[in-house]
């Protein structure tokens, strides 16, 4: 034998040793849970994430609403009278008893 037919004996060999650890790393029943593992925590940190935004945006909406003062029309004083502040009266920017 030359060494070409000892090389295709050693590349057979080589071959058939792959294909059989392919079969057998095939059989394990956690790498494909891998990934969906991965697939599912990844899933969950999105949702979770969306959540607390969420819920961060309304709780802090609610605040800031609760701590800002009543609108202007309510702290209008009685004896400016109903021209006040109105859009053409002569004391619009002024203020009262201008």
């Amino acid at each position: 034998m030359d060494n070409k037919d000892i090389r295709g004996e050693l590349d057979l060999m080589l071959a058939e040793a792959e294909l059989k650890n392919l079969r057998r790393k095939k059989d394990r029943p956690w790498s494909w849970n891998r990934q969906v593992l991965a697939g599912c925590a990844a899933v969950l940190l999105v949702v979770a994430g969306f959540g607390g935004w969420c819920f961060a945006r309304n709780h802090y909406r609610a605040k800031a609403q609760a701590a800002l003062p009543p609108p202007a029309a309510d702290r209008v004083p009685a004896a400016c009278g109903s021209a006040c502040g109105q859009a053409g009266a002569k004391n619009a920017g002024a203020g009262c008893g201008a």
